[in-house]
């Protein structure tokens, strides 16, 4: 069972792919992560709304040749800071250029490195530059 940092589809689906047997959006309380790991232990895994499980099987139809870009994955500050980390900036001239704190630049590092599924900012630049290259290109 995984909690979500969103509401958002593509997170819950996310938190399955890296082993979550299921997932609870931010917009659930207490109570309904209380009922879910009752179920749990008692031996019935939460299953997905008829709603949920139709938004997943669009989203892997509409998904299904191409991979996820990082401009769906990552918010628009994200992309920010991951552009100028593959600008080649450190963290405080990313703060000073987008006038926050290092320790927000910090949490951003975090978030993007979380949802790119990597471990290091340059495997993050890589994805960022292999986005950016012209298609066809290698």
């Amino acid at each position: 069972m995984a909690a979500a940092d969103s509401d958002q589809l593509e997170e819950g689906v996310t938190l399955v792919q890296r082993g979550a047997d299921a997932w609870l959006p931010r917009s659930q309380g207490v109570d309904e992560l209380r009922s879910i790991v009752a179920r749990m232990v008692a031996g019935n895994p939460p299953l997905p709304t008829a709603a949920v499980l139709a938004r997943i099987t669009a989203s892997i139809r509409d998904t299904a040749h191409e991979p996820p870009r990082m401009s769906g994955r990552l918010s628009s500050r994200e992309m920010q800071v991951l552009s100028c980390l593959t600008a080649g900036q450190t963290r405080a001239e990313i703060a000073q250029t987008l006038e926050i704190s290092t320790e927000t630049v910090r949490t951003h590092v975090q978030h993007i490195l979380r949802k790119l599924g990597v471990h290091a900012v340059q495997d993050a630049i890589v994805i960022a530059l292999r986005e950016e290259a012209p298609a066809g290109a290698s």
